[in-house]
């Protein structure tokens, strides 16, 4: 939104009420106001957004409008389930070390060994975030025995 701030300024307006819509959103779950009224009136805000006429000069702002109008189902999720983030910051940082060993390594030698590696580090990441001892855990699988991890229940 910054960059179609700065780089369409035609479409300043529109960006700005998409991040000022996001904030109040995000707001409302940090406060914990996730009620159903609260979460109604995000979602008119985002249909609003979605519904607005952008003229032919806002490439920037209609390619985010699309976005917008094919994610609308995902965009405010974090509402209406506290297990959901605001954002996918958790997610990147954890993908991270893979890509940079990508970009150190260049690719990883064969297929089973990019399949070893993945299954390694989801393991260590995962007894990682769940405070398990990741040296006793990996003792254990060695030994044969599963170690017990706890995996988030959905609805």
């Amino acid at each position: 939104m910054k960059y179609i701030v700065l780089a369409e300024p035609q479409s300043a307006a529109f960006a700005q009420d998409v991040i000022t819509m996001l904030l109040d959103a995000k707001k409302l779950a940090g406060n914990g106001q996730r009620q159903e009224y609260w979460i109604k009136q995000a979602k008119g805000r985002l249909q609003e957004l979605i519904g607005q006429k952008l003229e032919e000069n806002q490439e920037e702002a209609i390619t985010i409008q699309k976005r917008l109008r094919k994610h609308q189902n995902e965009i405010l999720l974090f509402l209406e389930n506290p297990a959901v983030p605001f954002t996918n910051n958790a997610t990147e940082r954890a993908l991270r070390p893979a890509v940079v060993h990508r970009k150190v390594i260049q690719c990883f030698r064969t297929s089973h060994g990019a399949q070893a590696f993945a299954t390694w580090y989801s393991l260590i990441h995962t007894f990682r975030k769940q405070r398990i001892n990741v040296f006793e855990a990996l003792k254990a699988i060695f030994d044969g025995i599963t170690p017990k991890i706890n995996f988030p229940q959905l609805e």
